[in-house]
């Protein structure tokens, strides 16, 4: 049996990969119709608790998401 851990940090990472915060912009996918996410995101801003948060939309089918990376390391 595997261990649930493991698969949930598989099941997470190919997740995170498909969202847009894969380590290559071309592992990322529109988690509505799995299309390539797009080359620059729609709006980029910084929150009050310092990360950059890039809001995404996918060209195919409007779907939107945001992501957001610790900005202050």
């Amino acid at each position: 049996m595997i261990d649930p851990l493991i698969r949930r940090r598989k099941a997470r990472k190919i997740w995170m990969l498909r969202i847009g915060d894969g380590a290559e912009m071309s592992d990322a996918r529109c988690a509505g119709c799995n299309a390539r996410a797009p080359s620059a995101p729609v709006e980029t801003r910084f929150s009050d608790a310092g990360l950059l948060v890039r809001t995404w939309r996918c060209v195919g089918c409007g779907n939107q998401w945001i992501t957001s990376t610790d900005a202050t390391s």
